[in-house]
């Protein structure tokens, strides 16, 4: 879709923002792709950072790019045999901190929304992909089987997240590594404690908060932020073996 009536495909958020680059001074985007089932079937939705030029956005300004998004992605759904509603389909935020607040967004709240809104709990009672897979592995259930080897083959060769060309770039993040890159790298570091899968699933959500916790806090702290939140821990063979 688009203003210009050319077809594009329905979550080419590139497409659609490229349309109000030089009008509203569009600088790139980060797309974070976040999918749940629920009572009405597969659910997809984007969490989408629009950085723009004007380090002075009002609300006002976001909510008018908003308006002119809405109908071309309502137009592609459209072509799909979809529709949506307007009020829940669309939510526009504003955030004008500093490039350091910036980048902590990215790691803290995108990043996260992203890697761990695939074990997290699903909105409104939907069960993400890897619920579904833990659902398989705990109870045998043939039909989340089903939506898993559907999740697969719809997802494969997707992103979960994407960058707009030169944003990185702009933002000094440097080149974004492949996934064979990442499964190369040695990842360093010691374990501290050791969550089961019940306090794992409470924590997931907001695990970032526990890391927060721990680097300022060290592991003392880590252990009283679990503790007030009623979740049991492990210390691991080696970490007792340091302390001794």
């Amino acid at each position: 879709m688009g203003g210009d009536g050319q077809g594009v495909a329905v979550d080419d958020v590139g497409a659609w923002l490229a349309v109000d680059r030089g009008r509203v001074g569009v600088r790139g985007f980060v797309k974070a792709t976040e999918v749940t089932y629920g009572a009405a079937g597969w659910h997809v939705h984007f969490h989408v950072l629009v950085v723009l030029e004007d380090a002075d956005v009002t609300q006002g300004c976001a909510d008018r790019l908003a308006e002119a998004l809405w109908p071309r992605w309502l137009k592609g759904l459209e072509r799909q045999g979809y529709s949506a509603l307007r009020g829940p389909g669309l939510d526009v935020r504003v955030a004008s901190e500093a490039a350091d607040a910036m980048g902590a967004y990215l790691t803290k709240s995108l990043v996260w929304e992203t890697v761990a809104g695939m074990s997290k709990d699903g909105r409104l009672g939907g069960r993400s992909p890897f619920q579904l897979l833990d659902e398989v592995a705990r109870t045998g259930d043939a039909d989340a089987l089903d939506l898993w080897h559907e999740w697969e083959q719809a997802s494969k060769g997707k992103r979960q997240l994407t960058w707009s060309r030169g944003l990185r770039e702009w933002a000094r993040l440097g080149e974004e590594l492949t996934d064979e890159q990442v499964a190369e790298q040695t990842v360093e570091g010691e374990d501290v404690l050791v969550l089961d899968a019940d306090a794992w699933r409470a924590v997931a959500p907001v695990a970032w908060q526990l890391l927060d916790v721990a680097e300022v806090a060290g592991v003392e702290g880590a252990k009283a932020w679990l503790r007030r939140r009623g979740l049991s821990w492990q210390v691991p063979p080696s970490a007792q073996a340091r302390a001794a």
